[in-house]
């Protein structure tokens, strides 16, 4: 759903659970970043792959940890080839911080059987403000029965903007890597600093401008608690709520009350959920009184918010508007990742108001129709025949909407030619993220037009709550692009820009704890993933250092007047997780005040109670 720099990968309650808890995401060494060079660590996946290493190549070739063939400790890392002579290529990620400037030596163990091809190792970075790489190489190892030593030195660069450790197998065949150790100034390290930390008039400053919060779960948080997130939203008629992780209970909970309090206190009568515009309507009728139940409502909606917890929000919704008939609150989506279903409702609207169009319409859309689903798996010259033509069914329907909107006899008139039109550029947007691809961030313009349809033509002036993930909704004001998330080009980027003070934006976080999502980016399995417990240096060490002192389980920071202080702006580790297993998590940098009015911090967390398992 959301995708930043390299992120990646039933309940396991096992020994590879209690591992993670006990050896990885407990104690005071967690205030930086652990290494795993020597494979030793396994990730959720068990002996599948090591923990924090991913795969920046996909082939035939097959990895795993092997616990009989190994130069020290339990496991080396073992990776082979039948077929295939294709090259793998297995990372991980360093934090550049300590090694700036510094001369730096890995050295590990490498040993191959039947290997028709070579392995190599590597390290690679890339300087600020240029994306070529630098790369440091061992000498090939290929044909060696015994364990062979490999090396690699260099003096970092105190400019160096990211640094990757990668193993490389190449040809077919077995190579083994083993025992890889990190040696800073000649000294051996197992863990590496990522940032400067807080000082104490930093941390003296973000505890007074915090409002302590000592409700015991975030569905029992007083409205007077609340007072400062009021006074901030002031006359905002679009109010966005980000997480920095997709599967969170108490974000998912934090989520319902400010719901509840947007509605009673603020106006909101409409609430805006991360999901495809179409999908979410089936939602909408049942929270407006419509037949069915909750859970039934939510069939189609992304893995991700089929919880409790959203069900939980759904049936608020439904039971405030039953006590309130003539002031209901809505239930809208505004994604775009479906395009079945706006071509279905295109097609029916059509055949409905304008039969003419239909046939030269479907013949446009034949083949998106019978392949979108496939997407990721067509060739650019195809996506870019579905981009070209759902332009030319976006104009085709855009100039009979003119038309029709002249005649409209009503408001419930007008509004189904609106949604006419909007089915189109629903396809068209599918289309156009699908031919830029999705590091071309169109998704985030796609879906900030979307949602200032629904305050324009859907529901005019109506105050909006937003569901979305943090670096969706974030401000990206700094002028500095680098600084701001998505570097600048977020939904809420886009917002900001059209709005003003009228968007605004408030981030959830946590220091630690577990959330629902997917195992990886291949296996669709949903578990309970530990989140890393936020190193020294980062914002959410911070948040908890000051959660610690207030002895509050959570906390609400006024961002308002932070913009004068450089401390505050410079780009700080924020945590990112979305819908799959991050291991880590803390790569991304930016200057919290221009992305955030606000933050809500959760200091412990635990799970979603997903329904998708």
């Amino acid at each position: 759903m959301d995708i930043i720099n390299r992120p990646r990968f039933k309940k396991v309650i096992t020994l590879i659970s209690l591992f993670y808890w006990l050896g990885i995401f407990n104690g005071d060494v967690k205030a930086q970043q652990i290494l795993n060079l020597d494979f030793e660590t396994l990730s959720i996946e068990g002996i599948s792959r090591p923990w924090n290493w991913d795969f920046e190549t996909y082939s035939e070739t097959q990895v795993s940890l092997d616990s009989t063939i190994k130069h020290h400790g339990k496991y080396s890392l073992k990776i082979w080839a039948e077929e295939s002579t294709n090259k793998l290529i297995f990372s991980h990620f360093l934090e550049p911080f300590e090694l700036a400037n510094n001369e730096i030596k890995i050295s590990g163990w490498v040993k191959t059987e039947s290997l028709n091809g070579n392995a190599n190792f590597i390290v690679r970075y890339t300087l600020g403000g240029d994306t070529s790489e630098i790369i440091l190489k061992s000498e090939p190892v290929s044909n060696t029965q015994d364990w062979q030593k490999v090396v690699v030195m260099g003096q970092i660069p105190d400019t160096v903007a990211t640094i990757t450790v990668s193993l490389q197998h190449e040809g077919t065949g077995t190579v083994w890597f083993d025992d890889f150790k990190l040696f800073i100034n000649g000294k051996p390290r197992e863990s590496i600093e990522l940032a400067l930390g807080f000082t104490e008039s930093q941390l003296e400053w973000i505890g007074a401008h915090s409002t302590p919060i000592h409700a015991k779960a975030p569905l029992n948080i007083q409205d007077e608690n609340l007072s400062a997130f009021k006074s901030l939203v002031n006359n905002a008629s679009i109010i966005a709520l980000g997480e920095s992780t997709h599967g969170t209970r108490e974000f998912f909970q934090l989520k319902h009350r400010l719901l509840k309090y947007s509605v009673e206190e603020l106006g909101v009568r409409v609430f805006a959920i991360e999901d495809h515009q179409l999908v979410v309507r089936k939602v909408n009728k049942y929270v407006m009184g419509g037949e069915g139940t909750a859970r039934s409502s939510m069939y189609g909606m992304l893995g991700v918010w089929q919880t409790k917890e959203v069900h939980d929000l759904i049936e608020w919704i439904r039971k405030y508007n039953d006590l309130h008939p003539s002031d209901k609150v809505e239930f809208v989506g505004f994604d775009i990742q479906n395009h079945s279903l706006a071509i279905d409702s295109l097609y029916s609207y059509l055949n409905r108001r304008i039969p003419d169009l239909l046939n030269p319409v479907k013949t446009l859309l034949k083949d998106l129709k019978a392949n979108g689903a496939m997407s990721y798996s067509v060739s650019d010259s195809v996506k870019l025949n579905w981009y070209v033509n759902s332009q030319k069914v976006l104009k085709m329907v855009s100039e009979q909407t003119e038309k029709e909107l002249i005649n409209a006899k009503s408001r419930t008139d007008s509004l189904d030619i609106n949604w006419g039109l909007q089915y189109a550029n629903l396809i068209k947007q599918f289309a156009e993220n699908n031919y830029k691809g999705h590091e071309s961030l169109y998704r985030d313009i796609a879906m900030a037009e979307n949602v200032s349809w629904i305050q324009k033509v859907y529901k005019p002036e109506c105050k909006i709550l937003i569901w979305a993930h943090d670096v969706h909704i974030s401000r990206g004001e700094h002028p500095d692009s680098a600084s701001n998330i998505y570097g600048g080009k977020s939904m809420g980027a886009h917002l900001s820009k059209k709005y003003g003070g009228l968007y605004k934006s408030f981030g959830l976080s946590t220091h630690q704890g577990e959330y629902s999502c997917y195992v990886s980016y291949t296996n669709f399995s949903l578990t309970d993933c530990p989140l890393y417990n936020a190193p020294r240096g980062s914002f959410e060490e911070a948040m908890h250092t000051i959660a610690l002192k207030s002895e509050a389980p959570m906390l609400f920071l006024d961002l308002s007047e932070s913009r004068s202080l450089s401390w505050l702006n410079q780009p700080t580790p924020v945590r990112f997780a979305n819908h799959v297993n991050i291991e880590y998590g803390f790569w991304t940098r930016y200057s919290v005040p221009y992305q955030f009015d606000g933050l809500f911090f959760v200091d412990q967390t635990t799970s979603a109670l997903s329904y998708a398992r």
